[in-house]
């Protein structure tokens, strides 16, 4: 039983890294307000249930971002009855 414990405290503490949140179909979701500082706003972005899956919140609130242009979601504290963020554009355009 103790190394059971020791397993998941060990894997906890390991998944606590400090590191930029991972970009997933051209749109990174994170919870914390520097993230989006130098960035430009676009809008509010939602997800309604019903849900088939656990996660199909946040995929929908990607692809709305993706939907309006963004690159970057900055989520409300609560993931309750519906998801709901802020829509940002973080990185400039490489022009060509």
């Amino acid at each position: 039983m103790r190394i059971v414990v020791g397993i998941v405290l060990a894997t906890s503490l390991l998944g606590c890294k400090a590191s930029a949140p991972p970009v997933v179909d051209g749109i990174r979701i994170t919870r914390n307000a520097a993230d989006v500082e130098r960035c430009k706003t676009i809008g509010a972005v939602q997800s309604i249930p019903p849900y088939a899956f656990a996660g199909d919140d946040l995929k929908e609130i990607r692809s709305r971002g993706v939907a309006v242009g963004a690159d970057t979601v900055l989520l409300n504290v609560s993931r309750t009855a519906t998801t709901s963020g802020i829509a940002y554009r973080c990185h400039r355009e490489r022009s060509g």
